[in-house]
């Protein structure tokens, strides 16, 4: 069963950065932990494939955040 898309308001003009365009926290696409438990083959899919990012959150509270390998090299090298 394939997880129903959620769209995303995004910032006007992000920028870019190495061809890709700098994601920012609009991009981050809720989901209740029940509901990631569930589909989370889905969402690592949607993370990996397609660099969608998510926002776990546990009664209403954000508690996680699941993004590719590739954005957290990104970020992690962003910080340094």
């Amino acid at each position: 069963m394939r997880m129903k898309e959620l769209s995303v308001r995004r910032k006007a003009g992000p920028k870019e950065e190495a061809g890709r365009p700098q994601k920012t926290e609009d991009d981050l696409v809720p989901v209740p932990a029940t509901h990631a438990k569930v589909n989370f083959g889905d969402i690592l899919h949607q993370a990996s494939v397609e660099g969608k990012r998510f926002l776990v959150n546990r009664q209403g509270k954000p508690v996680a955040v699941v993004l590719s390998y590739r954005d957290y090299r990104e970020l992690v090298a962003g910080n340094k």
